[in-house]
């Protein structure tokens, strides 16, 4: 029996959610299958930050290792102070480093090398930024001046009921700008989609800022 605390919430069609945690203990990351739906989510009270209990296996895939079959899925409560745990245990500097491989613009060839298909990325504040994509009325993430429009695709944190993209935007902007100290700093999480014509997609899951007064 496994123990997880929820980092990533990402929606998808057809009211689906994507549900990741890491592991309290050892930091290992768990991709629940099959995938909840918005009405389940809203049922068991699942946010970012919740604990959920579980049972099953690795499902042993390419990239997409996370991938984990559940026999056993129960919701147990909430700790905040266990999640900015398991995102400093995790935590890397690059996305290099996270995934074991250099990153194009926005996607990795996928091949034996990557390793995992989530990582939890450190930053500073400057470092990241919300932006409009005004063709595909959606807000995207550049990361680092290196990584532009990346998808933004959370489920319930930090993805305010706000339809001006503009104002939607800003409210992003201003939650990291809020952890602009010089100690102050945001874990981004990134994930890999499924292999399209050989690519792996990356997307912003999460943001969380830590403040470090």
């Amino acid at each position: 029996m496994y123990r997880i605390v929820v980092t990533d919430l990402t929606s998808l069609s057809d009211e689906k959610v994507c549900l990741a945690g890491l592991d309290i203990y050892s930091g290992t990351c768990f991709r629940p299958l099959d995938y909840l739906t918005h009405a389940e989510c809203q049922r068991l009270d699942i946010k970012q930050g919740s604990l959920i209990q579980l049972d099953g296996f690795f499902q042993k895939k390419k990239v997409h290792s996370e991938d984990f079959t559940k026999t056993f899925f129960s919701v147990i409560g909430k700790d905040y102070n266990l999640l900015y745990k398991a995102l400093r245990k995790t935590a890397v500097p690059s996305i290099e480093s996270g995934f074991g491989k250099k990153a194009y613009a926005r996607f990795l060839e996928e091949d034996d090398r990557i390793k995992c298909s989530i990582i939890t990325l450190k930053l500073k504040s400057s470092m990241i930024e919300a932006i409009v994509d005004y063709e595909k009325s959606k807000i995207r993430i550049n990361i680092d001046s290196r990584y532009d429009n990346l998808h933004f695709l959370p489920y319930g944190s930090l993805n305010p009921q706000i339809d001006n993209l503009e104002e939607k935007a800003q409210y992003i902007n201003t939650y990291i700008n809020n952890h602009s100290n010089y100690k102050d700093f945001i874990y981004a999480r990134i994930g890999l989609t499924r292999a399209y014509e050989g690519k792996c997609w990356m997307q912003v899951n999460a943001i969380y800022g830590e403040k470090n007064a």
